[in-house]
Order: C-alpha cells, then sequence, then structure tokens
C-alpha cells in the first residue's frame, strides 16, 4: 500500500504542478490579448504569444473543432495521467513496472514540453514587451 500510495502521490502532484502552470499560460495569454486589444499595433506580437501558449496546451490538452477530431489524435498527456489514475485506482498492489515506464515517459514528455514553452516564450514575450 506504501508503494501505491508514493506512485499516486508522485502522479498526483505532478499532474497539479503542470495544471498551475498551464493555468498560469492560460492567464498571461488572457491578458497579452487584453493589452492588444486595447492597443491593436500589438495584436501581432499578441497572436504570436497566443500561439505559444496554444501549441504548450495542445502537449496536456486534446484540442480540435469537432469532437471527431479530437477523438481522433494521440491521448495527451493529461489524458494519460488519468489512464495511469484509473488503474491505481481500480487495482490492487503496487504500480507495475509498465506503469512505472509510462510515468516516467510522460514526465520526460513534459520536461521537454516545460523547456520548448519556456525558451518560445521567453521570445515571445520579450518581442510584446519590445513593441509595447
Amino acid at each position: 500500500l506504501q508503494e501505491k500510495k508514493e506512485f499516486w502521490m508522485d502522479l498526483y502532484n505532478t499532474a497539479k504542478t503542470s495544471s498551475e502552470q498551464l493555468k498560469k499560460a492560460l492567464a498571461t495569454q488572457e491578458q497579452v490579448m487584453a493589452k492588444a486589444e486595447a492597443k491593436t499595433a500589438l495584436m501581432p506580437q499578441a497572436e504570436a504569444v497566443s500561439n505559444v501558449v496554444e501549441v504548450y496546451k495542445a502537449t496536456y490538452i486534446p484540442k480540435g473543432r469537432t469532437l471527431a477530431e479530437i477523438i481522433n489524435q494521440p491521448a495527451k498527456i493529461f489524458s494519460k495521467m488519468v489512464w495511469l489514475h484509473n488503474m491505481m485506482e481500480s487495482s490492487e498492489g503496487p504500480a507495475t513496472q509498465s506503469m512505472i515506464d509510462q510515468f516516467a515517459d510522460l514526465k520526460a514528455q513534459m520536461s521537454a514540453a516545460d523547456t520548448a514553452f519556456e525558451k518560445d516564450m521567453k521570445a515571445a514575450m520579450a518581442a510584446f514587451d519590445k513593441a509595447s
């Protein structure tokens, strides 16, 4: 039970941290777009910031115009984390090695997405701030 709890809490804390980072990115996107609406000359730079956020968001959450488009996408990070959670909830004993490996792979994907986002966002925000 202790091993199960440790895996589950790591999964929970990782999901919580990622959700908070995504919320922060979405709030920045909203603020930048609001400033651009007030000063339309900033719109190209604001759209660049918005695009960076949308790419980051799409790493975690499926996006599409229709449900069919969303369903036909590969599973995104949050969907895979929910699957891991559900497996832990419905199984007995500790996480299996394949679950541990899958979670390690998800963490690597998240780290790569976070690094790319930070790099791209820094450049996009610098251009937006310069134009402001």
